[in-house]
């Protein structure tokens, strides 16, 4: 992690407290909670899985910038987009962002899947997160033309996956799943309810 990570990360903390009273990035319930249902699992990332260095990382349906903030912020080395389809979301990460002065992030109003009819957009992304975005079937429709043929697309989800797994693998029978349940003794939550960071990718023709 970079230096001066764990400050920055308590900034932005500070400033998500306040900008969702005007604008709804998690429920007001969840605040108190943040760092050990929030920031914990999107953390759990770069512990559980290799992050290749400089590459274009894509924070899919960004919301409250779980978790392309806090990775932008450990990991300056990525080149982070913040992808969201509502405008108010996007004006409220462009304010934590230029708050925090991370050079590295860029946010983008937009859907993916008109993005990757563009020119600029196709094939542009090396890896994908999204998280409480939708199904696995439709983030890896939605993502498609806008990853590359190598991409890996990290999920992170809650509960009983197997419909939705069956439903993709219909689609993409090609699809590879890799799937941890997020357990630390610290926070039995998570195993509890069964989160898991789910990585997919779809080998090379």
């Amino acid at each position: 992690m970079a230096e001066g990570s764990w400050e920055k990360m308590e900034n932005w903390v500070e400033i998500l407290e306040v900008l969702n009273r005007r604008v709804n990035l998690v429920s007001q319930q969840e605040i108190p909670r943040i760092w050990s249902r929030h920031l914990l699992p999107c953390l759990s990332l770069l512990k559980l899985r290799d992050i290749p260095n400089g590459i274009e990382f894509c924070d899919f349906g960004s919301g409250g910038g779980f978790p392309g903030i806090p990775l932008a912020i450990c990991r300056p080395d990525l080149r982070m987009v913040l992808l969201d389809a509502r405008r108010r979301k996007c004006d409220a990460l462009e304010e934590m962002t230029e708050a925090l002065g991370l050079e590295n992030v860029e946010v983008v109003w937009g859907r993916g899947e008109e993005l990757g009819k563009t020119k600029a957009w196709r094939r542009r992304f090396s890896a994908i997160s999204a998280r409480a975005v939708a199904s696995l079937e439709r983030i890896e429709a939605w993502t498609r033309e806008i990853r590359q043929a190598d991409a890996e697309i990290h999920i992170f989800k809650g509960g009983d996956l197997e419909e939705e797994y069956k439903a993709l693998k219909k689609n993409r029978p090609d699809a590879r799943l890799n799937q941890t349940l997020l357990d630390f003794d610290e926070f039995p939550f998570l195993r509890e309810n069964q989160k898991y960071l789910i990585t997919l990718t779809f080998p090379s023709k």
